[in-house]
């Protein structure tokens, strides 16, 4: 996920500027066909623009930029489902429930990690689909009804046991959350694990490491 920095004029130095020449025209409109109050009137929107800047200053906020692996309909999946993912922080904070908010943002959290890797990686596409394409657009529906329910002012037995089953459900769903993360970097784990253990080989083979086990067993015993 890339990220850049934007610059967010403010507008209302421009008002402010806008204002000047609004107070002239209702106080004296015949002024402003004048020369001298022309050229005031300019100097003094002018000014008023100045302060304003210095007064409402820019900002710079941080936005995530277009997604682009490469491929066209990746891309549009990758953008809905972070649509999806932002939905459960909205969500999140219309529910005040501490275990509920712990649950959503575990999910969160493995969530913008899957698209972030796949962004990297969009032949990974394929292991998720199912993830973007059915669990996320289906939990961010679950919650929306969830908090409809949750701001009814009356709650009979049905609307509870709803409620109640979503919320037996969450710490499953983060769980399959946290598995699909974890089953990205399965192959990329092992592959580490075997290019150590070549590397490894290759060191003993030219003298250039010890006897790792032969070394703890000295340390263990004293020798």
């Amino acid at each position: 996920m890339k990220m850049k920095k934007v610059r967010i004029r403010s507008a209302v130095p421009i008002y402010m500027a806008a204002a000047v020449w609004l107070i002239v025209g209702l106080v004296a409109p015949g002024m402003l066909l004048k020369a001298g109050t022309l050229i005031a009137t300019i100097l003094l929107s002018a000014g008023a623009y100045f302060a304003g800047t210095k007064i409402f200053k820019d900002k710079v906020v941080e936005v995530r930029e277009p997604v682009s692996t490469g491929n066209v309909e990746i891309d549009k999946q990758i953008a809905e489902s972070r649509k999806s993912l932002e939905s459960l922080t909205v969500y999140d904070a219309k529910i005040p429930d501490p275990e509920i908010s712990r649950q959503l943002e575990r999910m969160h959290a493995s969530g913008t990690a899957i698209l972030d890797a796949l962004e990297r990686n969009p032949s990974q596409a394929q292991q998720v689909r199912r993830f973007m394409n059915y669990y996320l657009p289906t939990l961010s529906k679950i919650m929306a009804n969830y908090v409809i329910l949750n701001d009814s002012p009356a709650k009979g037995e049905n609307i509870r046991a709803a409620m109640q089953s979503v919320e037996n459900s969450l710490g499953m769903i983060a769980d399959a959350f946290d598995k699909q993360l974890d089953s990205l970097y399965r192959d990329q784990a092992f592959d580490m694990d075997a290019e150590v253990t070549v590397l490894e080989t290759v060191l003993k083979s030219e003298g250039l490491a010890g006897n790792r086990d032969f070394e703890n067993k000295t340390q263990e015993t004293g020798i």
